[in-house]
């Protein structure tokens, strides 16, 4: 679980990502994800 300032790195592999359609079709994805802060519910 994330908490408040924590940075990942999220690699999507092509068949998580587009697919085999489309412009970036077979394309690896790198997210890089902060978490500033968590919200009331």
């Amino acid at each position: 679980m994330m908490s408040p300032g924590a940075k990942w790195e999220i690699v999507l592999p092509p068949e998580m990502a587009y697919g085999r359609k489309g412009p970036l079709a077979h394309q690896t994805i790198v997210l890089e994800v902060e978490l500033l802060s968590i919200g009331k519910k």
